[in-house]
């Protein structure tokens, strides 16, 4: 029941909420119901939009990588996890577990300098990518998994928003989602997302574009670079 909105960057084992994650036997890690909205960059190795590297026992579930962008110099990458390695296979209570991850759809994954393409990506809920999240499924978070399993009396979900904590004053929390460009599909939707209250974009890859397709960018709005 936690989440960070900052941008991390680190040499080895990054992730938006953790770093890395180690349970051992009797005494596992457990990491339930959140979410990390910050690019992710790691000039090492281990970079996952949540968690870095999860190793030995515990429980990765219900939670979402909302982040625009997650980059490794190494190999080891996940939209939700860089990996989870678990102590051994043959002892139950050893085995990092994960189920019902989640990552936003736009998300860019980069290991080794070089962009992963979508369709390369192993994705599942049971995966250190995570199952895919779209925009039409976040217009309708409240009532889209994993966000609407989670517990009500400590979560405030609105459809086309990030959840927030309902302990916390609203206005002290970023309920923006982060918005990625990536092609020139992307450039129609953006006054859209804009107008539901996108702060700031990602752009994910270069986009080529000319004459009436020119981008203009509101006041007020950042543009990254993945």
């Amino acid at each position: 029941n936690c989440y960070a909105t900052g941008d991390v960057t680190g040499h080895n084992e990054v992730g938006g909420l953790v770093g890395r994650a180690t349970g051992m036997i009797g005494d596992p890690d457990e990491f339930t119901d959140c979410y990390a909205t910050g690019t992710v960059s790691a000039s090492a190795d281990y970079a996952g939009g949540v968690i870095g590297k999860a190793e030995g026992s515990g429980t990765i579930s219900g939670i979402v990588a909302f982040n625009s962008s997650v980059t490794c110099a190494g190999t080891n990458v996940g939209r939700v996890c860089g990996a989870y390695i678990p102590l051994s296979s043959g002892r139950g209570d050893r085995v990092a577990k994960v189920s019902g991850t989640y990552a936003y759809e736009p998300l860019v994954l980069s290991k080794s300098g070089t962009k992963v393409a979508l369709a390369d990506v192993d994705k599942g809920g049971a995966t250190i990518n995570g199952a895919d999240l779209t925009r039409d499924q976040v217009k309708a978070l409240k009532s889209t998994a994993p966000v609407s399993s989670w517990d009500s009396t400590v979560w405030t979900a609105v459809d086309g928003s990030l959840p927030i904590l309902a302990g916390i004053d609203a206005s002290a929390q970023n309920a923006a989602l982060p918005y990625n460009l990536t092609g020139i599909t992307d450039l129609a939707s953006l006054r859209a997302a804009i107008d539901s209250g996108a702060t700031e974009v990602t752009l994910g890859a270069d986009i080529e574009v000319a004459g009436d397709e020119a981008l203009d960018v509101p006041a007020g709005v950042t543009v990254n670079t993945a």
